[in-house]
């Protein structure tokens, strides 16, 4: 197993592609999150586009598709983070506020709610890969679904939660 992971890490540390730093020169999805789904898909659509033409569009599957859908999950993962986080600590702050009237273990809900929906979005996510029956390009359309879900998760948050939590 260590031998196959060693393995593994050598060949990714051989694909990572020189440009990979440059990705974020191009893309900025924290505007991606309003306007509803089919706003969210064309904003991460445009922007992982031109990141590739700005990269070097080296075909669906090449390096700088690669690089770029793998900076909009990251993107993506980070503003999640940055949403979740002051919301979870909200939580807490109301908890303290409103202990004895019945408001307890929100932020445990919370913080349930959002682990729930991150295997739901990974196992959506490889159902549809799997689905695609695509292994050529299987990591770019993985990325490309995740980032798109945790976008739209974002905006969910902000719309059903967000007057609580701000």
């Amino acid at each position: 197993m260590k031998h196959f992971l060693a393995t593994f890490a050598v060949m990714f540390a051989m694909m990572t592609p020189a440009h990979a730093d440059k990705a974020d020169d191009y893309l900025d999805l924290r505007g991606c999150t309003a306007g509803g789904v089919d706003a969210l898909t064309i904003c991460l659509a445009d922007q992982t586009a031109a990141c590739i033409k700005a990269l070097g569009d080296d075909g669906p599957i090449g390096s700088a598709a690669a690089t770029c859908h793998a900076e909009a999950l990251d993107q993506a993962e980070t503003f999640m983070d940055g949403y979740f986080a002051p919301a979870a600590f909200t939580v807490q702050v109301m908890e303290l506020t409103l202990q004895g009237i019945g408001y307890t273990k929100q932020e445990e809900t919370l913080r349930e709610n959002q682990r729930v929906w991150r295997e739901h979005r990974d196992q959506t996510c490889t159902l549809k890969v799997s689905l695609a029956a695509r292994p050529d390009g299987a990591e770019i359309e993985m990325n490309r679904c995740k980032a798109r879900l945790t976008l739209q998760r974002i905006g969910n948050l902000e719309n059903e939660l967000g007057v609580y939590l701000n």
